[in-house]
């Protein structure tokens, strides 16, 4: 797995070999950001980061601010390694996703979430958190990475696009009141 583009492109990235974390493939990582343009200046949260892939590759094409957040300190270690030589805009978190959504006082230009898929209740709860905290700026986008199990009734939001890349999928979304 590496960088893809941008200041950082061919930087190789460290990932455990087991199923726990499941880096996104560069192949969906380069549709992403191309369906995106441009982070360019943009906050930008890696939620449920694994080995912070996504972020790492925002920080790359030149988002203003990366966070990364995780509970698991082995994928905080792995992004930790992974950032090693980068700039400094960005931030670690190591705290489950709803204490982190309950308590930051940033909003973001784009939210990636790749929650565990087998708990679908994640999605739910993160989105719905996000919406009322109003942690997305006007605009923004919030773009999920799942498999075919995630129903796509999204309460507060219009969903975009779905996109199918083998067994995952993207499906970006934007709240209802924008």
């Amino acid at each position: 797995m590496r960088v893809v583009a941008g200041k950082y492109k061919g930087k190789r990235l460290e990932f455990p070999k087991d199923e726990k974390i499941r880096p996104t493939a560069d192949m969906v990582k380069q549709a992403l950001f191309s369906s995106l343009f441009n982070v360019e200046g943009l906050a930008f949260l890696d939620l449920f980061c694994g080995c912070g892939g996504i972020g790492i590759e925002a920080l790359s094409r030149g988002a203003k601010l990366v966070h990364f957040v995780d509970k698991s300190s082995k994928s905080i270690l792995y992004t930790k390694q992974n950032l090693v030589g980068m700039e400094t805009n960005y931030k670690l978190f190591k705290c489950d996703f709803q204490s982190f959504l309950k308590k930051i006082d940033c909003s973001y230009d784009i939210i990636f979430m790749d929650p565990p898929y087998a708990n679908l209740e994640f999605y739910h709860i993160a989105l719905n958190l996000i919406f009322d905290r109003k942690l997305l700026n006007k605009d923004g986008k919030i773009i999920i990475e799942h498999d075919n199990t995630l129903i796509g009734n999204f309460k507060n939001y219009k969903l975009l696009s779905t996109k199918r890349y083998g067994k995952k999928y993207l499906s970006y979304l934007q709240p209802n009141c924008f």
